[in-house]
C-alpha cells in the first residue's frame, strides 16, 4: 500500500485508470462472483483499488493545483503585462520628450546657422565697404600730395615771377634814364638833324612801352597765380579734412569686423550647450544687428558735407576778396601812373615793397593722423 501511495502520487490518473478503478468497485459490490471468475486474489485486487484510488485522490489533488498555479501564473502574468505596459508608455513619453528636444535642438542649430551666414555676409560686406574706404583714402591722400606738390611748384613760380618783375622794373628804369638823356640832348641842340631825331624820340615815347607792357602782364600774371594757389590749398584742406574722415571711418569699420569676428569665435560654445539641452543666460540668442538704412547713411554724409563746406566758405570768400583787392591795386596803379590825355605816359612805378600776402606765409597743411 506504501509503494502504491508513492507510484500514486507520480502523475494524474488516466481515463483508463478511471474506467478500470469503476469497473472494480461495481465487481466489488454488485457481483462477488466476479472474484472466482476473474480468478483474482482478494490482496491483489484491493491493492489494485487502493492503487487506482489513491491516483484518483492524487489526480484531483494535482488537477487542483495545476489550477492554482494556472490562476496564480495568470495573474502574475496580468500584473507584468500591467508592468510591461506602464513600462511602455514611460518609455513611449520618453521618447516623445526627445523627439521634441531633439526637434528643439535642430531649430535652435539650424537658427544659429542662419546667424552665423548672416553675420558671415556682414563682414564681407564691412571687408568690401572698408578696401572701398581704403582705396579712396590712398586716392585722396595722393591727391593731397599732388596739391602740396604743386602748391611747392607754384611758389616756385610766382618767385621767379617775382625776380623776373624786378629785372623789368630796372630795365624800366634805365629805359626811363636813357629818356631824360635824350630830352637833355634834344634841349641842347637846335639843328634840324636834332628836331628829326626828337621827333623820333618822341614818336618812339608816345608808343607803349614793351618793358611795361610785360611788367604789367607779369604782375597780373603773378596775381592770377596766387589766386590759384590759394583755390588749391582751399582744395587741399578740403581733401585732408576729407582723408582724416575716411580714417575714422576705417576704424569704426575695423572695430566692428573685430566685434562680428568675436561673436562667431563664442557662438559654436553657445551651441554645443544647447545641443546638450543646457540652458544657460549665455545660449540666448542675440538680436540681430539692425540693417543701416540707405536713407540714413546719405543724411549723415550730407550733414558731413553740409559742416565741411560751411568750415571752407569763409577762406573760399576771402580768398576771393584778396583776388578782387589785388586786381583793383593794378588797376588803380596803371590809371595813376597813365592819366587821360598824355601823350608821352610813362611805365607805372610800382614799388618792390609793395606788401602781398606771400603763399609760404599761409597757414600750413594740416597732416592726417
Amino acid at each position: 500500500m506504501q509503494s502504491a501511495y508513492t507510484t500514486a502520487e507520480d502523475s494524474a490518473p488516466s481515463a483508463v485508470e478511471v474506467i478500470v478503478l469503476g469497473h472494480f468497485l461495481l465487481c466489488s459490490f454488485r457481483l462477488k462472483e466476479t472474484w472466482n471468475i476473474c480468478g483474482w486474489h482478494k490482496s491483489t485486487t484491493q491493492q489494485v483499488i487502493a492503487f487506482l484510488a489513491a491516483r484518483v485522490y492524487h489526480g484531483e489533488k494535482h488537477k487542483q493545483e495545476a489550477i492554482l498555479n494556472w490562476t496564480k501564473s495568470e495573474q502574475d502574468m496580468e500584473r507584468n503585462a500591467d508592468r510591461v505596459q506602464k513600462a511602455s508608455d514611460v518609455l513611449t513619453k520618453e521618447r516623445e520628450e526627445l523627439e521634441w528636444k531633439k526637434m528643439v535642438t535642430r531649430k535652435e542649430i539650424d537658427e544659429i546657422r542662419s546667424r552665423l551666414e548672416y553675420e558671415a555676409k556682414s563682414i564681407k560686406q564691412l571687408e568690401k565697404e572698408r578696401l572701398a574706404v581704403e582705396a579712396e583714402a590712398n586716392e585722396a591722400k595722393e591727391r593731397a600730395e599732388t596739391q602740396v606738390k604743386r602748391r611747392s611748384d607754384l611758389e616756385v613760380e610766382v618767385e621767379s615771377l617775382r625776380l623776373r618783375e624786378l629785372e623789368a622794373r630796372r630795365r624800366l628804369d634805365r629805359a626811363n634814364l636813357k629818356t631824360v638823356a635824350l630830352r637833355a640832348d634834344i634841349s641842347a641842340n637846335t639843328t634840324d638833324t636834332v628836331v628829326d631825331k626828337e621827333s623820333r624820340v618822341l614818336y618812339n615815347m608816345s608808343q607803349p612801352s614793351d618793358a611795361a607792357g610785360n611788367l604789367d602782364l607779369l604782375i597780373i600774371k603773378r596775381k592770377q597765380l596766387e589766386t590759384l594757389a590759394n583755390k588749391k590749398e582751399v582744395e587741399a584742406l578740403k581733401m585732408l579734412r576729407r582723408v582724416e574722415m575716411l580714417d575714422r571711418k576705417n576704424a569704426q569699420l575695423f572695430v566692428e569686423k573685430n566685434r562680428l569676428e568675436n561673436d562667431i569665435y563664442m557662438a559654436p560654445k553657445a551651441s554645443s550647450n544647447q545641443a546638450y539641452g543646457k540652458q544657460t543666460p549665455s545660449n540666448k540668442l542675440e538680436k540681430k544687428p539692425k540693417k543701416s538704412t540707405g536713407k540714413e547713411d546719405a543724411a549723415s554724409k550730407k550733414d558731413k558735407q553740409n559742416k565741411a563746406d560751411n568750415e571752407h566758405g569763409k577762406d573760399r570768400e576771402n580768398s576771393k576778396k584778396k583776388s578782387r583787392k589785388s586786381t583793383q591795386a593794378v588797376t588803380t596803379a596803371k590809371d595813376k601812373a597813365i592819366p587821360a590825355g598824355s601823350k608821352t605816359p610813362e611805365a607805372p612805378f610800382i614799388s618792390s615793397k609793395r606788401k602781398h600776402k606771400p603763399i609760404h606765409s599761409l597757414p600750413d597743411l594740416p597732416t592726417s593722423t
